[in-house]
């Protein structure tokens, strides 16, 4: 009996030891420092390409106008659209590195201290429900702190086959986009305005065409980036909400799942490339 006591003392206190150095070490690592740190380093370089992306549409919507005529104007529009597709991506982009540092800080000071407590409880108590307790916090804990990283891990994965193909339409929209501004820009000189406004007019056609090629490339660039940086964390979201319902035998719904807005974007972008093609 007193070596039952002994033991259960010194299990006790392990279990408290553990507890404690999960919220004040585990918590603020170099470790998990580093891996968030990684996270967030790739979600920054998805957001410069995002904005590179963003700033380009525009400056070739703007580019276009100066074209002679109205052609070019239900194209710009259409380039200027691409704009607030951008915004969702950013948006997402924010939200996945605020909760990359939240859920490492509720898995590590929160979830698995009150965990250990709870196997705690469960020596001094004998009741199931205290295990039961601390082995499906363990595992919400594992999942909170890995849902961010899959995520980005899983986007990344994809992102890397059409890496090259989102830096070339970067590209060609800014030699277009200076084409064209060149070709502006000599109208400033009054003596060759009848000159250069020829053949801008004979040229207009061909900017046309590579500006409608270009707006292709970005309509599936932007697609692309919808589908990595909104659809899939959302998935995973749903992935990880149906193995908790699982683990403490909810019934959270993922049926409707609720990314309808970036859905229906897509959808937009698709039916906009189909009437350029």
């Amino acid at each position: 009996m007193l070596l039952q006591r002994k033991n259960k003392l010194i299990f006790t206190v392990v279990l408290l030891c553990l507890a404690l150095f999960s919220f004040f070490v585990v918590s603020q690592s170099e470790a998990i420092s580093n891996m968030n740190e990684s996270v967030i380093a790739s979600l920054d370089q998805k957001k410069i390409t995002v904005a590179k992306l963003a700033t380009t549409s525009t400056a070739a919507s703007t580019a276009i106008t100066l074209i002679p005529g109205d052609v070019g104007q239900p194209l710009a529009e259409n380039l200027a659209d691409i704009s607030d597709y951008l915004l969702i991506v950013i948006a997402s982009i924010w939200l996945q590195k605020f909760l990359i540092t939240v859920t490492a800080m509720i898995s590590f000071k929160f979830l698995f201290p009150i965990a250990l407590l709870s196997l705690i409880a469960y020596l001094f108590v004998k009741k199931e429900v205290w295990l039961s307790l601390a082995l499906k916090l363990s595992l919400f804990a594992v999942l909170v702190f890995a849902i961010i990283p899959s995520s980005v891990f899983l986007s990344n994965s994809i992102e890397k086959n059409y890496e090259a193909s989102i830096s070339q339409t970067i590209e060609k929209a800014e030699k277009n986009n200076g084409e064209v501004e060149k070709s502006a820009s000599k109208k400033k000189n009054k003596n060759f305005w009848n000159d250069i406004t020829s053949k801008v007019k004979s040229s207009s056609k061909k900017l046309i065409a590579q500006f409608e090629n270009t707006l292709s490339h970005m309509i599936d660039a932007v697609a692309v980036l919808l589908v990595t940086s909104c659809i899939i964390p959302i998935l995973v979201l749903y992935s990880f909400i149906k193995i908790i319902n699982i683990i403490f035998g909810l019934s959270i719904s993922t049926r409707k799942a609720d990314y309808a807005l970036v859905k229906n974007g897509i959808n937009k972008l698709n039916r906009k490339k189909r009437v350029i093609e």
